[in-house]
């Protein structure tokens, strides 16, 4: 019986990671910008990508979304698993309509999420950093 690992092919989805690997392959070019050009240096360049990088990460993998789902939609059918059903307002089908609270309560936490990552990245904007950002990234596209 032959044996395999699974192969991982895994797309880059690290801006920074992106970036640089950009300004690698293509940063000897004449017409590649220059960080110089922007007022910028490799330092401030690698300490902005992070910062954003780990606003972009609060919110999770999508495993950790996934996973946090499920603990939305289980734990009120669980809460409502320990009456009895004829306290139950809808009978039987009380469970069905706490498992669709509990996809409600995760779609606020996403938009919770979402908002206070909009905020924050608002807050660290930096358009020298962010106009070099976009230029290297839309570099021979």
């Amino acid at each position: 019986m032959a044996f395999t690992l699974n192969k991982m092919n895994r797309e880059v989805d690290d801006l920074q990671q992106m970036v640089f690997r950009r300004i690698e392959i293509w940063g000897n070019n004449i017409d590649f910008p220059q960080m110089n050009d922007y007022g910028i240096s490799k330092e401030t360049l690698t300490d902005y990508l992070f910062d954003k990088q780990a606003i972009l990460d609060t919110i999770g993998s999508e495993r950790f979304q996934y996973t946090l789902l499920g603990f939305f939609v289980v734990i009120p059918i669980f809460i409502v698993a320990c009456f009895p059903d004829s306290k139950l307002p809808w009978g039987i089908n009380t469970a069905w309509i706490a498992g669709a609270g509990g996809v409600v309560l995760f779609g606020i936490y996403r938009l919770i999420m979402k908002m206070i990552i909009s905020i924050r990245l608002k807050k660290m904007y930096d358009s020298k950093h962010e106009s070099y950002i976009n230029k290297v990234l839309s570099y021979r596209l």
